[in-house]
């Protein structure tokens, strides 16, 4: 993406392009023949237009920098959830201290444990943490699912502890499984220590790659229903009585941006306010990240507003639906229709231009052709560029002509009775040729 700055810069080069060219002017003819006079006049008309020239760039790139978001945040992206298409960024590659984002990763590893029917008992020498908890003490028991709510709706650091602990057996065991997790997602530019996000220096990760790790975890049904959720209670047994704990999320997001829909809010000094924020208008999911930000909230909702004032989604092909049709020789049909292999998806400014087209492998096609099997492309441009594509297949099979084609069309008979005639014409001509005898 580009930045205010560089905006900046274009204007102060077409500034200096004019200030060269105006300098080719001045030069141009024999010094000899103008006078000092001369040259004024020819220089005046040109420096006006370069400085109309210049106010106009400038002016552009001033109003074009204020249509982007202002965040206060060290490292900030936002991005289409379901492609990961960047529409914003600042920074994002630079490595950050992640808070309680980590527990993102946290969660969703203990949500794809299989262990959704376990209890887990906190052990007796349980340490005392500092930040978010649920104030869990030795003895004390809970649910996985009920873990798993403490993790992510209270960002609760003793049930991140005791996830690493029922899943791995020590923060140390579990912290290699997150890297190994992290690394299966794609992750190159982030290293994890501990499940909670408590401090250490070198537990840190990057707003690109934490992106990364959210839009893995909305993809688990149960997380994205928890992540979505405001308050909500819990059951802990402590020597065998249960006692209810309200749990309630440090998303403020949540019920006060329109269509928030999650995901994880965190804070330590060293790394300042972050938030993974998520939300969906329209059947549309954005996902902004921020990482040391002044106000993590705040920003997390400029670059929210700023994709979904200045963006727009659009479905181009629904996988499986009908589209367009090729034609076919040799076949027993003249033509079958085609299908996409899958969505074709496209987040563009608003007033972006936009064509599609689609184009078989061949033409015509040759039967015999399978339902299911390739049989062309379908090209989505966006001002003249080509910015996607997918396959596009065969809806049905096209068995090979048992007949020529030619026997099957109505005009064949005719065509039959006709040329026997010309052969017989023909013959009687020839014999009217002979000589006689």
């Amino acid at each position: 993406m580009v930045g205010r700055s560089h905006l900046l810069e274009m204007a102060a080069t077409e500034r200096h392009a004019c200030n060269a060219f105006r300098g080719r002017i001045v030069i141009l003819g024999s010094p000899g023949l103008r006078s000092h006079r001369a040259l004024k006049v020819a220089r005046a008309p040109v420096v006006a237009f370069c400085l109309l020239l210049g106010a106009i760039v400038f002016a552009s790139a001033a109003a074009l920098a204020d249509a982007w978001p202002e965040v206060s945040a060290q490292s900030a992206l936002v991005v289409d959830a379901e492609t990961g298409q960047v529409l914003f960024e600042k920074a994002p590659d630079t490595k950050s201290f992640p808070a309680s984002l980590t527990k993102v990763l946290t969660a969703l590893i203990l949500l794809e444990s299989g262990q959704q029917t376990q209890w887990v008992a906190a052990p007796r020498q349980l340490p005392r943490f500092s930040g978010s908890t649920i104030d869990l003490k030795p003895g004390d028991a809970l649910s996985v699912p009920d873990l798993a709510k403490a993790i992510i709706i209270a960002s609760a650091n003793d049930a991140a502890f005791l996830a690493a602990r029922q899943l791995a057996g020590s923060e140390e065991a579990f912290a290699d499984m997150m890297n190994r997790k992290a690394a299966a997602l794609g992750l190159k530019n982030s290293h994890f220590v501990n499940p909670n996000g408590l401090h250490d220096p070198d537990h840190y990760s990057t707003a690109r790659e934490l992106t990364l790790v959210a839009r893995a975890a909305l993809q688990n049904e149960q997380f994205r229903r928890l992540v979505a959720t405001q308050r909500d209670s819990i059951t802990v047994v402590s020597n065998q009585v249960p006692r209810q704990i309200t749990l309630e999320s440090h998303n403020g997001l949540l019920g006060n941006y329109p269509g928030c829909d999650g995901v994880k809010s965190g804070f330590t000094l060293q790394a300042g306010h972050c938030l993974v924020a998520s939300a969906t208008r329209d059947g549309w999911q954005v996902i902004a990240t921020v990482l040391k930000s002044e106000d993590a909230e705040r920003d997390a909702s400029s670059l929210l507003d700023y994709a979904f004032q200045s963006m727009r989604c659009l479905m181009v092909a629904e996988a499986g639906k009908l589209l367009t049709s090729f034609a076919v020789s040799g076949g027993t049909g003249k033509e079958v229709a085609a299908v996409p292999a899958e969505d074709l998806r496209l987040v563009v400014g608003k007033d972006a231009s936009i064509s599609v087209e689609s184009f078989p492998i061949a033409s015509p096609l040759r039967a015999p052709l399978k339902a299911g099997q390739e049989v062309g492309s379908l090209l989505a441009r966006v001002g003249g560029n080509q910015v996607s594509a997918v396959s596009l297949l065969a809806s049905r099979d096209v068995p090979r002509a048992r007949l020529p084609l030619i026997l099957k069309d109505p005009r064949f008979p005719l065509a039959i009775v006709l040329l026997v005639l010309a052969i017989l014409l023909g013959l009687w001509a020839f014999r009217k040729s002979l000589p006689r005898r």
